[in-house]
């Protein structure tokens, strides 16, 4: 699709979507769902993209609903494209009071330098899959306080096991997604209980 150039017509095609799925949770429940919405590169470039966006908002006429949209930008696309991303950033924030999260960090050098260009609302890792293979302790743990330095939530994602998620969690950050497997029945011991 990269070459094609028809990620940006993706894009346009998700957020479509998923606003018009949010705007009827929204009026169902009445509560405020939130939704991340993945920018692509060729977004970062889409000059149309936040006035497209405000007259789907207008459309579903439910004006507050930019506030429940977070963009997600990767970390090295934002570096490539550092000046666009920035102007995006600005134009979402200032139109909708949208919030803006840092995906695929890699470690804490690439995340400071995002953070020095940009601030961002969540940075969002995986710890058990970066480019080198796994961060350790430390690693989570710099990328956590550097994080909390500017005031940026942190996520935890694609977390697999018990070790990783008490590392996240002793490491605080704030919140883990991932998946845990069950282990095999026969391996737990069965015991009887009997009760006079």
């Amino acid at each position: 699709m990269q070459k094609t150039n028809l990620l940006k017509a993706f894009d346009r095609w998700i957020i479509r979507y998923c606003i018009s799925e949010l705007a009827k949770l929204n009026k169902k429940n009445g509560c405020g769902v939130g939704l991340f919405i993945m920018l692509s590169e060729q977004s970062l470039n889409d000059h149309g993209l936040t006035d497209w966006i405000s007259k789907l908002i207008e459309y579903v006429k439910m004006p507050k609903l930019g506030a429940s949209l977070v963009f997600e930008i990767d970390a090295k696309c934002f570096h490539e494209h550092l000046r666009e991303a920035k102007l995006q950033i600005n134009k979402l924030r200032v139109k909708f009071g949208a919030k803006i999260a840092l995906t695929h960090v890699q470690g804490s050098s690439m995340l400071d330098g995002c953070l020095q260009q940009e601030k961002f609302d969540y940075i969002i890792f995986s710890p058990q899959h970066i480019d080198e293979g796994k961060m350790n302790q430390k690693d989570i743990l710099e990328i956590t306080n550097l994080a909390k330095g500017h005031n940026a939530l942190t996520i935890a994602s694609k977390i697999e096991s018990g070790d990783y998620l008490g590392m996240s969690a002793s490491a605080g950050v704030d919140y883990v997604l991932g998946y845990f497997v069950q282990p095999p029945m026969e391996n737990i011991v069965a015991t009887e209980i009997v009760e006079v």
